[in-house]
């Protein structure tokens, strides 16, 4: 971001978050034990821009459940503002299994389960907040820049609408293209548009509504590409990806793009956004870029997070913005300040009252 809209910025900035908050279990080839930490997209692109300084604010309806337990642990440990996280009517924590392999080239890649990994049984999954609920989270007075929705819902489709009328950016970033009702009426809301590619292959080319600033599509290994109406014709444009230098895990490298990417260009709100240079926007997605190449390096979606001291942190995000080489003199495992958890979140799993079984290790730092 140039340096005179920075000077226009001062407060700091606040974003909401509506869809997928889970419970992720992550299990590196060869392990026995899982090691969590709070994810979904929306619970990562939100820890994620606390990190980076804002004031994050994810939205769901987290039962009262020892999953939720966790993520609400980890999301208070990265500073996140949990207080709209138990909506009622509440409903069980999502939780997705992670499980890290190589393939025949020695080449690691992942794969989502929705099953336990102990006994097979269906895990909980993603239940959008009701429509009453929102009602009692759009009244509030400190409004957002920023509203992030990457589950359709009819729920999320009012908060989008109402937080477009009052000079938020909103930014969707679709898993799929399903529910095409839904789908339709956030495109006609949607400021930013950001996806992967392989998850929408049956889309196309999204219609350009007028409200539309720009649009990200996403190609793995290849970069991306984009079109935005900030200072350029609405043609694609492509960016190559950032180099890797140590591969362990691409999980979550979409997240650092998108959390980059709205750090750099709209902690302004949608006044500001409008105004933003085409040049502002290619340093934004190359921030954003940068973040992820980073983040390959560390097995989990947000594990380089818990390699580093704040001060680390913010000496990373100089260099990235900077675009110089990062210097890796940290261990790109799993670091053991993920919380263990072999059992507990399944509720066939669970241990039998009176087993002094302890589901989390004693070595977690956000005891």
């Amino acid at each position: 971001m140039s340096s005179k809209m920075n000077r226009r910025i001062s407060r700091k900035p606040r974003a909401w978050g509506i869809g997928l908050i889970a419970l992720d279990l992550i299990l590196d080839q060869g392990a026995f034990e899982a090691f969590v930490a709070a994810g979904g997209t929306c619970g990562n692109v939100m820890t994620i821009l606390s990190r980076l300084g804002w004031d994050a604010t994810p939205i769901g309806r987290l039962a009262d459940d020892s999953a939720s337990a966790l993520v609400l642990a980890d999301l208070q440990r990265w500073g996140v503002n949990t207080t709209n996280l138990r909506l009622r009517p509440s409903a069980k924590t999502p939780v997705i299994v992670q499980r890290i392999r190589k393939d025949a080239s020695g080449i690691p890649f992942h794969t989502f389960l929705f099953a336990c990994p102990g006994c097979g049984k269906r895990l909980p999954s993603f239940q959008p907040v009701t429509t009453a609920s929102i009602a009692s989270v759009t009244p509030q007075r400190h409004r957002p820049q920023v509203v992030f929705i990457d589950r359709l819902s009819r729920s999320s489709l009012v908060l989008a609408k109402d937080a477009g009328k009052r000079g938020a950016i909103v930014y969707f970033e679709p898993s799929s293209s399903s529910k095409p009702g839904h789908f339709a009426e956030m495109l006609e809301l949607a400021h930013i548009v950001k996806y992967s590619h392989d998850r929408m292959l049956d889309a196309g080319d999204l219609q350009w509504h007028p409200q539309m600033l720009l649009e990200v599509q996403t190609v793995g290994r290849g970069g991306l590409r984009f079109r935005t109406s900030l200072g350029s014709s609405k043609q694609w444009r492509t960016m190559q990806a950032s180099p890797v230098q140590q591969l362990r895990d691409t999980a979550g490298c979409g997240d650092w793009l998108s959390a980059g990417l709205i750090h750099s260009i709209c902690r302004g709100g949608l006044k500001q956004l409008q105004q933003c240079s085409f040049e502002d926007l290619v340093a934004g997605l190359n921030f954003g870029q940068g973040l992820a190449a980073w983040n390959c390096g560390f097995i989990g979606p947000r594990g380089g997070m818990y390699t580093l001291s704040s001060h680390q942190f913010r000496e990373l995000m100089r260099r990235v913005q900077l675009g110089k080489a990062i210097a890796r003199d940290t261990e790109t495992g799993i670091s053991d300040e993920l919380l263990r958890y072999p059992s507990g979140v399944c509720d066939c799993c669970k241990p039998a009252a009176g087993n002094k079984q302890t589901a989390v290790s004693a070595r977690t730092a956000l005891s």
